[in-house]
């Protein structure tokens, strides 16, 4: 028969087990494989951590000076819901140094500029898996196209890795995809790569051993305007085809959704970058049909504008922004060139996220050395480092900022500030530490519930935060210019 003495004997057995394990436990936990094993120090136990979502609508009145008579601070699992209209109208300002101003200034000259010009603007978008889809890119596109003109959703993979929301491609099963980064391609043997650091083949590398005039390859692909993307994405001027590296002629055919031929012709030998018009009107769908005894290397199609700003989103999954030295010196100078990229936003940081790491000085010694390659290779390219955003982990039931998410923002910025270029500080302008879970539980939903990511909602929020400090410093540019005139909405 068991006594209350022997239970109470055995429950205290488990307590001494259990304090000695908390006592020897690792801080950081013991990882086994995919599985973390953490357990809770004394101190924690006894004086537990008190943890505080971020409260949006404070950080808003004190930083950024809005009204917040609207904003909803009912608590939801120990969070403050993010008040979508609030975080849309607010501003948190770009920094930089003086040089860095007028690198931003002379961005500001080529915009007034563009609307009324015979040669689109450009923007490129440069990021990891946080600008997928067109996300923050798109919102951005449409609010500066509608300020400065513009209209198309700029560059599109022939083989996306995700769709963009605005258009479709869907490419036959004979194209390949090859990268600049990620694993490494051991079929492509020149760094001679597209402005997303990728080239698209239907055919293998031509070989001058052995003839290849043998074989007929043939590949198509098909853009579907989805009707789900921003008003001006939705149309464009002209559909251009980049593409070069071509040892034998190709006949391309363009046919519209009724399979009615637009048009016929041929793309020509050619080593350099190339450019050729498949459509120079809207049309909703239509397909490109390619044959011959060779395969460019296509390293674009892309949907723009004669005039105004085209915004290119260029998602690098997995890379930390380190590409810029990869590829081609020549050929990135080529492209900024051709396509007269007088803006570069450099959106990188979700892959360096580690728990174990307190210095960060090695990647701000990297960013810094992109930067200045990106600087040598377009002079007179304004760039803005967009810092990285909040990211949450889950420590027992709460979610908490990683402990390294500020020492990256603060090497970004370092490096920002030692290469002379402009930084807005995502981190903060969301909210800062602890901020990622007063966006996961907003309503609607702002981020996903990986705690990483922004939704759609949330990325058009975060973009027009972006605009607003854009638009911000361009009014400071024309008080300066004493042109003050009406704001450009």
């Amino acid at each position: 028969m068991i006594k209350p003495k022997h239970i109470l004997g055995f429950l205290f057995a488990v307590l001494i087990i259990l304090a000695v394990a908390a006592y020897f436990f690792p801080k950081d936990g013991i990882k086994i494989g995919p599985v973390e094993l953490t357990f809770p120090s004394l101190r924690e136990f006894f004086h537990p951590k008190k943890i505080e979502y971020a409260n949006i609508d404070n950080i808003i009145r004190r930083q950024l000076k809005v009204d917040t008579t609207r904003a909803d601070t009912s608590a939801i699992a120990d969070t403050v819901r993010a008040d979508a209209e609030i975080l849309a109208a607010s501003e948190y300002p770009l920094e930089f140094t003086e040089s860095g101003k007028q690198y931003l200034y002379g961005f500001f000259r080529e915009l007034e500029t563009s609307a009324s010009g015979t040669k689109p603007v450009r923007i490129m978008h440069y990021g990891d898996s946080q600008i997928e889809t067109d996300r923050i890119s798109g919102f951005l596109r449409q609010r500066l196209q509608q300020s400065f003109g513009g209209n198309g959703p700029g560059y599109l993979a022939v083989k996306p890795v995700a769709q963009k929301l605005s258009w479709f491609v869907n490419p036959s099963d004979a194209w390949e995809r090859h990268t600049l980064f990620g694993k490494k391609d051991t079929l492509i043997v020149h760094k001679n790569y597209g402005p997303a650091m990728a080239i698209f083949r239907y055919a293998p590398p031509w070989n001058n051993s052995i003839p290849n005039d043998s074989v007929l390859h043939e590949a198509s692909f098909t853009l579907e305007n989805s009707f789900q993307g921003y008003r001006n994405a939705q149309r464009w001027d002209n559909a251009i085809l980049y593409y070069g590296n071509l040892n034998a002629h190709v006949r391309i055919t363009i046919k519209d959704n009724n399979d009615t031929v637009i048009k016929t012709d041929s793309l020509s030998p050619a080593k350099g970058i190339q450019s050729f018009v498949l459509c120079d009107s809207l049309v909703n769908e239509f397909s490109v049909h390619m044959t011959g005894y060779d395969t460019p290397d296509v390293y674009a199609i892309s949907l723009e504008s004669s005039n105004g700003v085209i915004i290119d989103n260029l998602p690098l999954r997995g890379n930390a922004g380190t590409v810029f030295s990869k590829i081609s010196s020549s050929y990135l100078h080529s492209w900024f060139r051709l396509l007269n990229t007088r803006l570069l936003l450099f959106q990188f940081g979700v892959n360096i996220v580690q728990k174990d790491r307190d210095d960060f000085s090695y990647y701000e010694n990297w960013v810094y050395h992109q930067l200045t390659v990106l600087k040598r290779l377009n002079p007179d390219m304004a760039i803005v480092v967009i810092g990285i955003s909040d990211m949450s982990t889950k420590k027992g039931t709460k979610y908490v900022s990683y402990d390294c998410i500020e020492k990256i923002r603060n090497a970004q910025k370092n490096a920002a500030m030692r290469a002379d270029v402009v930084f807005w500080d995502m981190y903060e302008a969301m909210g800062g530490e602890n901020s990622m879970p007063s966006w996961v539980w907003a309503e609607p939903p702002l981020a996903k519930k990986d705690f990483t990511h922004f939704n759609l909602e949330g990325s058009r929020i975060i973009s027009n935060m972006l605009y607003n400090a854009i638009m911000l410093e361009y009014h400071n540019y024309r008080k300066e210019k004493n042109q003050p005139g009406e704001d450009k909405e």
